[in-house]
């Protein structure tokens, strides 16, 4: 009695599939035998060929993102909310500062290019800080050692959210939003964009978003005011994020939906700080923006272009 060899070569690795039709042997066979034999052995292999080819598409079509979450951003492809792999040699440090919101926003970034060859992102935040409080957390001098240890060649801003207190300045104490406050306020803030600008980096403040609380968000709304203001003094950019997280009526909604097109919870349950999808959407709307922004030489003129209408696009959807 004789046994067919296997047809699988020794060195195949063992995901492939190959047919082999073992049989015996009696002595001599029929013609008849030895036809039905190649049939059945003919079937067997297109049959294993039909599964190879539904197997793949199958594949395919699992892997496949959703079109309605696809959208070109420069050089990268957001895909799914995610940023895919580029070719660019020209590696950009992009370091987030901020509070803890910012962290939220640090973390979105840092997955919405988490495959990106363009950009490399730092997280270099601190809850409960801001610039009313320096004998808290100083800013200005977290710059410098920031500026001197990452040599960033983007620096992206969300500060403010903790600056809704009382300052003192030189012995005096300020009562919040009053006008010797607001003065002294607005003069740190003119202070610490012009310390940014010195640092070399391409500058991209972001807006506060809206809370629960409506006191607050009107809060939010002039330092926004005062951010975008001193901003644009210097040429550096301002990028407002409430549209994401309002509601048709404009106003504050804890869910709404993600970067795959899904109601989900955007917000924490302190109605403040994000959820990691409010992470993911404001991190993938904030990578947008900014590569719409890098200078050609670093993305492409095509790559600007598609940036562009994708982020005309995102702006309607939103």
């Amino acid at each position: 009695m004789e046994r067919s060899a296997s047809l699988r070569p020794a060195n195949a690795p063992k995901s492939e599939t190959y047919v082999m039709c073992a049989h015996r042997t009696f002595g001599p066979s029929p013609l008849s035998h030895r036809v039905r034999r190649h049939a059945v052995c003919f079937a067997a292999g297109l049959m294993v060929a039909a599964a190879s080819v539904w197997h793949g598409a199958t594949l395919a079509y699992a892997t496949e993102p959703d079109a309605a979450a696809s959208v070109a951003a420069g050089a990268v492809t957001v895909t799914s909310g995610m940023i895919a792999p580029t070719s660019s040699r020209d590696r950009q440090r992009l370091v987030v500062i901020g509070d803890s919101v910012g962290a939220n926003l640090a973390d979105g970034l840092k997955w919405a290019f988490r495959r990106s060859k363009i950009i490399k992102v730092s997280k270099r935040t601190k809850a409960g800080t801001g610039l009313a409080r320096p004998d808290v957390y100083n800013w200005p001098r977290a710059l410098r050692r920031v500026v001197r240890r990452e040599r960033p060649d983007i620096l992206v801003l969300l500060i403010g959210g903790n600056d809704r207190q009382d300052m003192r300045h030189k012995g005096r104490r300020y009562e919040r939003f009053s006008k010797p406050w607001s003065r002294e306020y607005v003069r740190r803030l003119e202070r610490f964009a012009d310390q940014l600008e010195e640092s070399g980096a391409q500058i991209f403040w972001i807006g506060l978003p809206n809370v629960r609380s409506a006191r607050m968000t009107r809060d939010y709304h002039r330092f926004n005011a005062w951010v975008r203001k001193a901003a644009r003094a210097r040429g550096q950019r301002f990028i407002p994020i409430r549209h994401l997280f309002e509601t048709n009526g404009g106003g504050y909604s804890a869910y709404g939906r993600s970067v795959r097109g899904k109601r989900v919870r955007l917000r924490s349950r302190d109605g403040i700080h994000m959820s990691r999808h409010g992470s993911y959407l404001m991190g993938r709307y904030v990578a947008q923006e900014i590569m719409s922004d890098l200078p050609a030489r670093i993305v492409g003129t095509a790559s600007a272009k598609r940036a562009e209408a994708a982020r005309r696009k995102d702006r309607k959807v939103q």
